[in-house]
């Protein structure tokens, strides 16, 4: 899981810079990650868990949650 987000950060990091030496940034990101995962083995598990448990940011644009279709609360 972690290993893709390395990829896809690194992606687009090199293509908003379009700097061959961006994709050097592999490396910090990776070390990174490996030191996170030496405290605990699913840190990478419980963040995915813990941001996918956000409540709908529609209420404050449309005036409406996402979640309860219809309903003005």
């Amino acid at each position: 899981m972690f290993a893709m987000f390395n990829i896809v950060v690194t992606a687009c990091i090199f293509l908003a810079t379009k700097n061959l030496f961006t994709l050097l940034l592999v490396l910090p990101i990776h070390s990174l990650g490996y030191f996170l995962t030496l405290l605990d083995d699913q840190i990478f598990t419980i963040m995915r868990v813990k941001m996918s448990k956000a409540p709908p940011q529609s209420k404050a644009i449309w005036g409406i949650r996402s979640y309860a279709a219809g309903e003005n609360s």
